[in-house]
């Protein structure tokens, strides 16, 4: 017996794989998810109505606002962050450039933990929350 509830899984399947395409229909979630399009819609009207996807006036679906907002909370609330900061705030004040907390994976990913943004605005400068490979 698992302890796995599928339904959980397939939604958090949906968020994955809308993570990977900038919007999706509720014909290609079920297609890249395997299951019916009756299921896919239900997921996703779930997740929507949660506010963790969010829907078009086309009927398409992407990623909400709702998972920003978990991420921004998630990275707050570790305590490396909260113990590093300051010194990235010596960094920015000593240097006048972005100064980041990035974690690695221990494998390809890295994360943005926290940033503080130098004088100039460098539009390439990493967002707190994001993976990028290593």
């Amino acid at each position: 017996m698992s302890d796995i509830l599928q339904s959980v899984d397939n939604a958090l399947g949906v968020l994955d794989l809308l993570s990977r395409y900038d919007e999706l229909g509720v014909a290609e979630v079920a297609r890249h998810m395997g299951v019916a399009k009756s299921t896919a819609f239900r997921l996703l009207a779930t997740l929507e109505k949660n506010a963790y996807v969010y829907k078009s006036r086309d009927a398409r679906y992407r990623l909400g606002m709702k998972l920003a907002m978990l991420g921004e909370l998630a990275v707050q609330r570790r305590e490396i962050v909260s113990m590093v900061h300051t010194y990235l705030l010596d960094l920015n004040r000593k240097l006048k450039e972005t100064a980041h907390l990035i974690t690695w994976d221990g494998g390809l990913y890295i994360t943005v933990m926290d940033r503080v943004l130098g004088t100039v605005f460098h539009p390439q400068s990493a967002s707190i929350g994001f993976q990028y490979m290593a």
